[in-house]
């Protein structure tokens, strides 16, 4: 796995909260209204969360976020009545200042090789632009998806 020049590969941790959100807001086109931004505490995988951190002063400040993505761990159903350790990729963005110098590409990458040590062999992702990830060896699944739950239902 090759990690541009001028960054490194960290976890993230709820601590970076609100630089995770920043990347990201980028990515998903959102700004979240400051009494709204504790969201991202109770929905952010943070066992998972990974970034592309600045080391370099000539390619940002040194110790901010460029890119951010994390992994939901989970099964997923296969035929024959069994089922298979899945990554969920989500989360994913790159600040704009910092494309296209192969960060996303660094993330995938290292998204790939933790999910494959923890046992996952299968990576899926809903992505608002399908096009961006087909490269990385995605493809689509189902054009929708449709569901009808009772009240009361609980998610298990």
């Amino acid at each position: 796995m090759s990690i541009p020049e001028g960054y490194r590969l960290v976890s993230t941790d709820i601590s970076r909260a609100r630089e995770v959100l920043h990347v990201t807001g980028f990515a998903f086109g959102f700004t979240p209204h400051a009494q709204d931004a504790g969201f991202i505490d109770a929905t952010y995988p943070w066992d998972a969360g990974r970034g592309i951190e600045v080391v370099d002063a000539t390619r940002g400040t040194p110790g901010s976020l460029s890119a951010a993505h994390a992994s939901f761990r989970f099964r997923m159903a296969v035929p024959g009545q069994r089922s298979l350790a899945v990554a969920g990729l989500t989360w994913v963005g790159v600040h704009p200042g910092h494309r296209r110098r192969g960060l996303l590409r660094a993330m995938i990458d290292d998204h790939f090789a933790r999910s494959l040590q923890r046992g996952e062999s299968v990576s899926v992702l809903y992505a608002a632009e399908a096009e961006i990830y087909q490269r990385f060896g995605y493809g689509l699944a189902a054009r929708e998806a449709i569901a009808e739950l009772g009240r009361g239902t609980k998610a298990a």
